[in-house]
């Protein structure tokens, strides 16, 4: 029967376990194929923008040389001057290079033998005889040249091969041929010397340095209108400049040494600002009144200025 039939098979054929429905379910929603359509939404990248680097990038090219225009100023200058006074034939005078040089020497030995008026004043009947006003115009450019002694202590910091003390040594002998090569040549510095100071210095810084020059400058002024007072060389004031402005005009020595007061004039306060800093000093009159007026205004700075900082 019916009835007998299954209870048979319920005892022969192993039970296997029914599985859930949502176990199933899933299984098969997952291997079924999708119906629903795929979607192609965009999504949005986000956009990779370089970032310029603001710090500042290494220069690769190479320095340029600095320029000192008032350097090359003083170049252009001195070799113009050199020129003019010894080589050419455009100004008044015989050049250093012509016949005519064993009388430019004699000058030369004549003018120093009455060297600051030693001779003529001492032993009259030996000292040569030269026109008072060329012997006073010398004796004053000289003085002027002893000037720039007083910038000894310009030395330290120099590069090696420029010689403060030799250069203002030679500027003595040869003025501006050697004192402007200086101002071209030289490194600015402040720095004061070492202490002790050496005797040259220490006689560069004296107040009787400048007072021995001025001296020598207001003689020289003396000399050239009343020096010599014979019938050879009157005491006339119109006579004796005109006979000045003939030597300059005609005689190279003579033009060479007028020309020196204007370039001392021009160049004496170069070393000032150098100098006030090495003594820490301030004083806004003393350098306009170094670089304008001639001759007198230095020497109103060596004498005014302090002591150098130790």
């Amino acid at each position: 029967t019916a009835s007998s039939t299954m209870a048979f098979l319920s005892t022969t054929v192993p039970k296997i376990p029914a599985l859930s429905l949502s176990t199933s379910a899933r299984k098969c929603s997952l291997l079924a194929p999708s119906t629903s359509r795929p979607s192609f939404r965009r999504t949005s990248v986000p956009r990779v923008v370089p970032r310029c680097n603001s710090s500042p990038q290494p220069d690769f090219t190479p320095p340029s040389p600095s320029v000192d225009p008032a350097k090359i100023a003083v170049g252009t200058f001195w070799s113009v001057y050199c020129y003019l006074l010894l080589f050419s034939d455009l100004v008044p005078g015989v050049p250093a290079q012509s016949s005519d040089g064993a009388v430019v020497l004699k000058q030369v030995i004549d003018l120093s033998l009455n060297f600051w008026y030693v001779l003529p004043l001492t032993f009259p009947a030996v000292a040569p005889v030269i026109d008072p006003t060329h012997e006073a115009l010398f004796n004053l450019v000289v003085a002027w040249a002893l000037l720039m002694y007083g910038f000894l202590s310009d030395y330290p910091g120099q590069k090696k091969g420029v010689s403060t003390g030799g250069f203002l040594v030679m500027v003595a002998f040869l003025t501006n041929i050697f004192y402007l090569p200086y101002l071209f040549l030289r490194e600015s510095s402040p720095t004061a010397p070492p202490q002790p100071l050496s005797l040259p210095v220490k006689v560069a810084e004296s107040k009787a340095w400048p007072a021995v020059l001025l001296t020598v400058a207001l003689f020289s002024a003396y000399w050239m209108f009343f020096g010599r007072a014979s019938a050879e060389y009157p005491v006339d004031f119109h006579l004796r400049v005109s006979r000045l402005w003939e030597m300059i005009t005609s005689d190279r020595l003579v033009l060479s040494l007028a020309v020196d007061t204007g370039v001392f004039w021009l160049f004496q306060g170069w070393l000032v600002p150098d100098d006030m800093k090495r003594r820490n000093w301030v004083e806004p009159s003393a350098p306009v009144i170094a670089r304008t007026v001639p001759f007198f205004g230095l020497v109103y700075y060596l004498w005014k200025r302090p002591k150098l900082v130790e």
